[in-house]
């Protein structure tokens, strides 16, 4: 026996499993900053968070094994979230029960209403050949990779803030020299902020297997960016127009 543990305890097993300890804390980290936020902000320590992160998976599990898609499925289990912290705030601002308390109410109540959601099951299993999943274990390794890419990207573009801060400058002067207003910057800025977002999107969600919500993601970072461009093609209309 204590063989079998001091190999389970092995560096290439504990490498192994690293990337579903870190996709399970990354979840839990999630809840407690649930936690966080609203004792920041509001002076409560609303712990219904326990019991609408488990109503969340519930939700999200039933669906997607009757059939919805992985994005669907995981909206209306933020509704079901929002629906109990709903519940939490009725209890305080209309029955006058003190905010902990009736954040631990709606928690144990939640634990009867997730057996119920999954029909009086502890767990349902989803095999990820047979559903649709946005991202499972098998997954995990290449979304840290990608993360800690993102990660990166985002620490390398504030070192790079000085050098962006002289290129905002140099594009003020060259506005100013061709007697462009100075608000036709923000929307350029803008559209190329939302084109680079929307492509990182789209391309986690291909990898991911999910190309329709790529399609849509794409379909949504190019609606936003026209919209924003309205500005600046009124202005190059009017520029136009006026060499005309």
């Amino acid at each position: 026996m204590n063989s079998l543990v001091l190999a389970s305890l092995s560096l290439p097993n504990l490498v192994s499993r690293l990337p579903g300890g870190v996709a399970q804390g990354i979840i839990w980290g999630i809840m407690a900053l649930g936690v966080y936020i609203t004792f920041r902000l509001l002076d409560v320590a609303d712990l219904t968070v326990d019991g609408s992160f488990t109503t969340g998976g519930a939700v999200t599990v039933v669906l997607i094994v009757a059939g919805w898609p992985a994005w669907a499925a995981l909206l209306v289990a933020v509704a079901a979230g929002l629906l109990a912290g709903f519940v939490t705030g009725l209890l305080h601002t209309k029955l006058g029960i003190p905010a902990i308390l009736a954040g631990i109410l709606t928690q144990f109540a939640l634990y009867s209403i997730n057996l119920r959601i999954m029909s009086m099951k502890a767990n349902t299993p989803v095999n990820p050949d047979k559903y649709d999943l946005f991202l499972t274990l098998r997954s995990v390794p290449g979304a840290i990779w990608k993360g800690l890419l993102l990660a990166a990207v985002l620490v390398g573009c504030a070192m790079l803030l000085p050098v962006l801060s002289e290129l905002f400058d140099f594009c003020e002067r060259v506005l100013l020299l061709t007697d462009l207003p100075l608000t036709l910057f923000v929307p350029v800025v803008k559209v190329t902020a939302i084109a680079l977002v929307a492509r990182f999107s789209c391309a986690l969600c291909a990898d991911a297997g999910q190309s329709a919500l790529s399609s849509l993601l794409a379909a949504a970072g190019t609606l936003c960016a026209l919209v924003c461009a309205l500005p600046l093609m009124e202005a190059l209309l009017e520029m136009v127009e006026g060499f005309l």
